[in-house]
């Protein structure tokens, strides 16, 4: 008999507000949670989210993707996309770099490192968005230690986008993953 697999998608708590909800904006800063990074060409609407296949009681063939959505506010598309995480002694993790290959379609793409992937969703100026998702990685501790961890996993990530004329713009987007949500996962794995 097949076990069952429960799918569950966990996005950090990472507020994408717009600059005109002042208030909203405000009181997410109050409670700590952080607010997606804005300029005047992008804007962070996910970031860091976990989209997770769990199979009950096995952490081996579990397996979760960091995703990410960046909004394109004046542009069908980009040149290139590089998401890093910041780490607790200020190296880099490679998380998503579409850069050799760029997403130029609304189909999966396949990026680096392998098995990260990516595509454009939406048409039309400022309505397309740039969605990439990490390799995927089993459940266990040596994969997913943030899961492991007892209180909020904090992540920081660097996004570095270059436009088809070649600026290139770093976003820095804080993310949380809730102990709650953390336990939800663990209480189907154990």
């Amino acid at each position: 008999m097949k076990k069952a697999i429960c799918s569950m998608i966990l996005t950090s708590l990472m507020f994408a507000l717009s600059s005109c909800s002042t208030t909203q904006s405000q009181l997410a800063n109050l409670a700590g949670v952080p607010v997606g990074v804005e300029t005047a060409n992008y804007k962070v609407s996910g970031a860091g989210g976990i989209i997770a296949s769990v199979a009950p009681k096995n952490a081996q063939k579990s397996t979760y993707r960091y995703g990410f959505t960046i909004d394109l506010k004046k542009a069908t598309s980009v040149s290139s996309v590089r998401i890093e995480r910041i780490n607790k002694d200020n190296s880099r993790t490679l998380i998503i770099d579409d850069s050799a290959k760029g997403t130029k379609s609304g189909n999966w793409q396949t990026q680096s490192p392998n098995g990260a992937r990516s595509y454009l969703w939406g048409k039309g100026l400022g309505n397309v968005n740039w969605v990439g998702q990490s390799p995927s990685y089993n459940m266990t501790e040596t994969q997913a230690p943030w899961l492991y961890q007892s209180n909020n996993t904090k992540e920081t990530y660097l996004i570095t986008i270059t436009d088809l004329q070649g600026k290139v713009s770093s976003l820095t987007q804080h993310t949380i993953i809730p102990k709650s949500a953390k336990a939800s996962y663990l209480q189907i794995l154990r």
